[in-house]
């Protein structure tokens, strides 16, 4: 087991924990905070498959980050451009994170695999959402070509919505974008 495994591990395990331990009823957290036990289990061979839960997690998480962002937006009245924007880049972080993550999971054993560390997956992440893709990394698996998929997608929604925000501010409409003269 690498390194970053061990630490990731770590992660999923102490958030249960606190998690477990902040939950005011601990029967109602254990219905979907079982999963992060399941996501803390080390690469033991036998439970390999229980490790898809992490896919679940980060689903989660990327709807937790969106909502969050519309939340704050509200608290801070900002405009709908803005508020758009600011969920996109945080959807699209926290999805090339979290595809870099799923994707050095399920590749650094693959036959053939040529994402190895977490470097790699990273930079892989990175080139695959602003649409670059070398070439230089690419996933093998199924799973791994999933992600790269939604990856994908999303980095066409990071790309539209800048471009809809430029062209809103180059057409004038200053009052839409928050700024009143």
């Amino acid at each position: 087991m690498n390194q970053f495994d061990r630490i990731i591990c770590a992660l999923f395990a102490s958030r249960f924990f606190w998690e477990l331990y902040r939950a005011p009823i601990r029967r109602k957290f254990l219905r979907w905070g079982w999963l992060d036990l399941v996501a803390a289990t080390p690469e033991i061979e036998y439970l390999r498959g229980l490790r898809l839960a992490r896919i679940v997690i980060l689903v989660r998480l990327l709807r937790s980050t969106a909502s969050a962002a519309h939340e704050l937006a509200a608290i801070l009245k900002l405009d709908r451009a803005y508020t758009v924007m600011t969920a996109t880049f945080a959807i699209g972080i926290a999805s090339m994170l979290g595809a870099a993550f799923v994707l050095l999971g399920v590749e650094a054993h693959a036959p053939g695999s040529n994402i190895n560390t977490a470097g790699d997956a990273l930079w892989w992440s990175l080139v695959t959402i602003t649409s670059v893709g070398y070439g230089d990394y690419f996933p093998v698996t199924t799973v791994g070509r999933i992600v790269a998929g939604w990856l994908m997608v999303v980095g066409l929604g990071l790309v539209g919505s800048t471009t809809g925000l430029i062209a809103s501010w180059i057409g004038g409409d200053r009052r839409r974008l928050g700024k009143s003269d």
